[in-house]
């Protein structure tokens, strides 16, 4: 399983490494990304899940997950087929929430989290 990353500080990312330690999920291949832009020249149709943060420099996550989703139509994928996408960041109030999932977030969890919020977000995206 391959995991794309995208969060432009890396104690997240090695934070999120951290939290799949020990989980079903440990032997997945992380591919970090410090940037929506760098995110986007890494992703690809070979990833499983996407997770990013909200607030980067550049490109937000918002922005990030909609060009996905975008680039995905254009492969031909139909909604049951698009790669889950889960937003891991600061911003918990229920209009950011609304505005993520209208962008094709398919999880969110807010920052400070713990590894089983992680592994039960996955295992939902995953499991369908």
């Amino acid at each position: 399983m391959k995991i794309l990353v995208v969060d432009d500080a890396i104690v997240a990312r090695k934070m999120i490494k951290r939290h799949l330690t020990g989980s079903t999920y440990e032997d997945a291949i992380l591919i970090e990304a410090i940037s929506a832009e760098n995110g986007l020249e890494l992703f690809d149709e070979s990833i499983n899940v996407v997770m990013s943060d909200w607030n980067m420099p550049g490109l937000n996550g918002l922005d990030f997950a909609r060009e996905i989703r975008n680039r995905e139509r254009t492969w031909g994928r139909s909604e049951s087929e698009l790669i889950p996408v889960i937003m891991i960041t600061t911003e918990g109030t229920a209009q950011k929430v609304n505005l993520a999932k209208d962008a094709g977030v398919n999880e969110y969890i807010v920052k400070p989290f713990s590894a089983a919020q992680l592994v039960d977000a996955l295992n939902n995206v995953l499991e369908g």
